[in-house]
């Protein structure tokens, strides 16, 4: 149900509603806040169209089962979540609440399975930084290492600048200082030493891209394009930055390149940190998930997590055995714990519980 708003308040002194609107407006999302005006409209339109004037659960339902017909349950939660964040700034209602709404969304995400970019192996990208002709390639090459170091968005790339990197010698430490999140983070580039990079330096291959920038370059953005061995003053547009790992794909004849996109960079960056053994906490504050739900996702489809979990069940070390439990016999219903000692100083603990006992000794004598 609607609660009362400016509209219902005839009273209500014109400065003070331009001001309660002014502040409104920024409880929405910055960047995305015309999506959130659209979807908002989009409803509201509707609602006048068939001349409701409620906001109850109904209505809301009614209006999602209509886009239901049309389009995917990702996109469903999408225009969902703009609508709740929408409905609660400007008319106070928390269609969060409204339960049957909620098991609806759900009941239609039954059997979806979201299309996701592919990801490269470790030896794939050290493949093409080894292989491809800085001629070409130069501006793809730093677009993969700095993508792949920091789980970059391509916006993240996008809005890089030269002032965002500082170049330690021996380390590149890069600053994003407005992410998705509205946090900035800080990660860096270093000069792998293993079998794949052989004589490659990745910070080496930074320099010789922000070498060649333009005199004549104007603004502070980090990529700027590059062609024929020589970079421009144009940078390098978002667009440009989605079809990147395509282009790579493509270059090391990978199948299905078109499933490459500018997603890439992080999925790729997530699961080889995975794959190295990295935790739940260390993926999330590298790639600034604050959804546990996501950066799991990760954790839960790294094929070395699959091989690691399959060794456990089998059982790599079966020859070994436990130390030193005997004397397996009991018929004690009850759990007793004793020390045992000896004058040869051995100690011991006997665990007397249901049906057994258990008997453990350590036989280290003292120097």
């Amino acid at each position: 149900m609607e609660v009362d708003s400016d509209e219902d308040l005839p009273n209500t002194p014109p400065e003070v509603k331009e001001a309660a609107n002014l502040v409104t407006l920024e409880l929405l999302p910055l960047k995305s806040r015309a999506r959130y005006e659209r979807e908002y409209d989009m409803f509201m339109r509707w609602r006048q169209e068939k001349k409701i004037k409620s906001f109850s659960e109904s209505v809301v339902l009614g209006y999602m089962s209509e886009q239901a017909k049309v389009q995917k349950s990702s996109t469903l939660w999408s225009r969902y979540s703009m609508l709740k964040a929408s409905l609660v700034v400007k008319n106070n209602v928390d269609i969060s609440k409204y339960c049957k709404l909620v098991a609806f969304l759900k009941r239609q995400s039954v059997g979806y399975k979201a299309k996701k970019s592919k990801i490269f192996s470790r030896e794939q990208i050290f493949k093409f930084l080894s292989t491809a002709h800085d001629e070409e390639f130069l501006l793809m090459k730093v677009i993969a290492i700095i993508g792949l170091s920091g789980a970059c968005r391509c916006d993240e790339l996008k809005n890089m600048t030269i002032d965002d990197i500082q170049d330690t010698q021996s380390v590149l430490i890069i600053n994003i200082p407005d992410s998705k999140t509205g946090k900035s983070r800080v990660f860096t580039v270093v000069a792998v030493k293993n079998e794949l990079a052989n004589d490659l330096n990745l910070i080496e291959i930074y320099r010789k891209y922000v070498s060649l920038r333009s005199p004549l370059t104007e603004h502070r953005r980090l990529f700027v394009n590059y062609q024929k061995g020589k970079c421009t003053v144009q940078p390098v547009g978002i667009n440009k930055f989605a079809k990147v790992p395509a282009i790579i794909a493509n270059y090391l004849k990978i199948p299905d390149a078109s499933s490459y996109t500018g997603h890439c960079w992080r999925r790729t960056s997530a699961s080889l940190l995975v794959d190295a053994g990295a935790d739940l906490l260390t993926l999330k504050s590298h790639g600034d998930w604050k959804s546990s739900a996501v950066a799991e996702g990760y954790i839960e489809n790294s094929i070395q997590n699959k091989i690691s979990i399959a060794t456990k069940i089998l059982g790599n070390n079966l020859s070994e055995k436990p130390n030193r439990i005997a004397n397996v016999a009991s018929t004690s219903s009850s759990v007793s714990t004793h020390y045992l000692a000896n004058k040869s100083d051995t100690v011991g603990v006997s665990i007397h519980a249901e049906n057994c006992t258990f008997n453990f000794y350590n036989t280290d004598k003292k120097s």
